[in-house]
């Protein structure tokens, strides 16, 4: 089965409170666009046969930063559209991603037989991301505490518009400050679901810079 990673990508961020942090990133600039090169990387190691596609959606089009990696990443910026840009500048961290995910299920997933991973920028893959432990016909999310982890999941191309159906339904709940990781654990079907006990992935938060390894 083809698969294919989809980074979503915030490297210059807006400086502005979110819902749950008065901070954004402690991270500067410069240190998220070489984390996010180094997700790139990760990848390149850890599932060399994959397709990549990164997609900024931050302030600043980075396409020349990355062209270190032509020929093997396809670079998509789309920060400069009216709608992202707005979700990525609210309060609602959740809402850029989900803006982001739309993005991506009506113009990056092309293929219903291929296995698709959403990866955060700045997380990278490490010794412990095993493909073939990955369900091709099942979303695959790492849970924990009722939430499942959105650093990392995998879903099926052939589930694109029901994916696409859970976050159009998900934006009001998004706007009482739940989170996705909690409102895609409400919203999909536990018979549609594979848990991961580890996806293999490495990283940390930005507003405080706790380590995950998840």
């Amino acid at each position: 089965m083809k698969t294919y990673f989809i980074i979503i990508s915030v490297i210059d961020f807006p400086n502005k409170k979110l819902s749950y942090s008065p901070i954004r990133s402690i991270y500067s600039k410069e240190e998220r666009l070489i984390q996010t090169k180094q997700s790139v990387e990760s990848i390149l190691q850890y599932s060399p046969e994959s397709e990549i596609t990164l997609l900024e959606i931050g302030l600043t089009d980075y396409k020349k930063e990355f062209s270190d990696f032509n020929n093997k990443i396809q670079y998509t910026y789309v920060g400069n559209n009216k709608i992202i840009k707005q979700a990525v500048q609210s309060k609602f961290k959740a809402l850029g991603e989900v803006f982001a995910m739309f993005y991506i299920l009506l113009y990056l997933v092309r293929d219903p037989k291929a296995l698709y991973f959403k990866l955060s920028g700045r997380y990278a893959l490490n010794k412990n991301f095993q493909r073939v432990q990955w369900h091709g016909n099942r979303f695959n999310f790492n849970e924990k505490e009722k939430m499942y982890s959105t650093r990392l999941y995998g879903f099926p191309g052939g589930y694109k518009f029901f994916l696409f159906f859970v976050l159009l339904i998900s934006l009001p709940i998004v706007l009482l400050n739940l989170s996705i990781e909690k409102i895609l654990n409400i919203l999909i079907p536990r018979r549609y679901i594979f848990l991961q006990d580890t996806i293999g992935i490495s990283g940390s938060i930005g507003i405080n810079k706790h380590p995950i390894d998840e």
